[in-house]
């Protein structure tokens, strides 16, 4: 470094002219330099330690909600079709159609919605301990 400073110093006080290849290397120079000096402005990965630790926390703490979730989503489900299963039976029986008892709509909504959040938790389930592992691998 100090070469291309004595260069630059000769260059300077002789006003020699800089061929096409000279004026390259130092303009890439200044590049290094200037992103050097970006690079020590960059916050220390260390300094997010207390963050990260948080954060794995609270990650962690989402997980047993979404276990809690999906299991109570579950058990839901299979409530629901109990209790639809019966419904259908009774119909059946009594020689109707279960849209005659006045539920399609609630059965509709629950089927809807119950999948939809099922489908969503366990989406979740899936990926959040890739997330845990990589928040941790982190964690100093």
């Amino acid at each position: 470094m100090k070469k291309v400073e004595k260069v630059w110093a000769e260059l300077s006080a002789n006003k020699v002219e800089l061929g096409e290849l000279q004026k390259v290397e130092l303009n890439k120079i200044q590049q290094i330099k200037a992103l050097a000096s970006e690079v020590r402005q960059l916050p220390s990965a260390l300094d997010f330690g207390g963050d990260l630790d948080r954060v794995s926390g609270i990650v962690q703490e989402l997980q047993r909600e979404v276990r809690r979730a999906v299991t109570d989503a579950r058990s839901i489900a299979k409530e629901f079709d109990a209790v639809y299963s019966d419904l259908e039976k009774a119909a059946k029986d009594l020689g109707m159609s279960e849209s005659e008892f006045g539920v399609n709509n609630e059965i509709q909504e629950i089927e809807q919605m119950l999948g939809f959040e099922l489908e969503m938790y366990e989406e979740i389930e899936k990926e959040l301990p890739a997330l845990i592992k990589a928040i941790n691998r982190l964690v100093v």
